[in-house]
């Protein structure tokens, strides 16, 4: 008979979930995600990071990883053996979350990764139960040995070192920010500014990866602050967590000045192979800004969102 209990009080391994879920999203998707998925796992016990174990007597056959700030809620992981995968299944560990841990009033909920070992139209339609929709989201990914500088003669924007003491007023940025460039998947418009300097204090806490503060960075344009680079780290990939620069700059190929530099920068440490980011599917205008930087699109995840209005 199946049970469900907290992670903490589960102490033993995730090894069979982590493989199976890592040889499906490879059949998938061609791509190699183990690594990211063991991350997600290495610090559940330090850090905001909370979670279920599905139970069948002693062995682990589902997870779900979460954590939940004060208006949003990320699942950061979410599988079910397919023996198991049955939709009581589901159900019974979404109800235990939506009802016990967020009720009604948390605005925002999303899933960060595909889920697995259900049809298409069934797992579309038991998510739909409980208010959560597909959306989707982009992995993009650029070698950076294959980067070429682009030397900007005319350049007006000033890159400088990431200071945590700008956390409010980077966060009072990225409100609009975010709100403008429809990068909608864990924030919507309407949102606080002390929900975005929640999500970057997350960011810079570890909870999506080790923060890297030297190669997260500030933009400035006459000395106004105007945009930012927020990176952390999987494995030898630097990832691109947050990058933005307010809407009243856009059109003066600031964000490429800005990647451009910072794409120098990582060349010259010669500490990391790639450069990664993840960005919704219908985020246009960013994809065009990496499609031009020289990125390639590594995989299409389908991900699901609830948002209360």
């Amino acid at each position: 008979m199946l049970r469900i209990t907290s992670l903490k009080k589960y102490d033993g391994k995730y090894d069979e979930i982590i493989e199976d879920y890592s040889r499906l999203f490879e059949k998938k998707h061609d791509y190699n995600i183990k690594k990211m998925i063991k991350n997600v796992f290495r610090d559940v016990e330090e850090s905001k990071k909370k979670g279920y174990a599905l139970l069948d007597d002693k062995r682990l056959v589902g997870v779900m990883v979460y954590h939940l700030d004060e208006n949003v809620g990320v699942v950061h992981f979410f599988h079910i053996l397919k023996k198991f995968a049955k939709p009581f299944a589901l159900k019974k560990i979404l109800s235990h979350f939506i009802n016990k841990k967020i009720k009604e009033n948390l605005p925002k909920v999303v899933t960060l990764f595909d889920i697995f070992n259900f049809g298409k139209k069934q797992i579309n339609s038991l998510m739909l139960d409980f208010g959560f929709e597909k959306k989707k989201r982009d992995l993009f990914e650029i070698e950076v040995k294959n980067y070429e500088y682009n030397e900007i003669e005319d350049k007006k924007i000033d890159i400088r070192q990431f200071r945590f003491e700008n956390i409010k007023e980077i966060s009072k940025l990225a409100q609009f920010a975010f709100a403008g460039s429809l990068e909608q998947e864990v924030f919507p418009s309407g949102f606080d500014v002390k929900d975005y300097e929640e999500e970057l204090n997350n960011a810079i806490n570890g909870l999506y990866g080790k923060f890297l503060p030297i190669y997260s960075k500030e933009v400035y344009f006459e000395d106004e602050l105007i945009g930012a680079i927020i990176t952390t780290q999987d494995q030898s990939t630097l990832v691109l967590h947050q990058f933005f620069i307010v809407p009243k700059k856009w059109g003066n190929q600031y964000g490429f000045q800005m990647l451009n530099d910072l794409f120098k920068f990582v060349k010259q440490k010669g500490r990391y192979n790639k450069v990664a980011t993840f960005v919704s599917h219908d985020n246009k205008r960013v994809k065009r800004l990496l499609k031009k930087m020289g990125f390639k699109i590594k995989l299409k995840m389908d991900i699901y969102s609830r948002l209360l209005l």
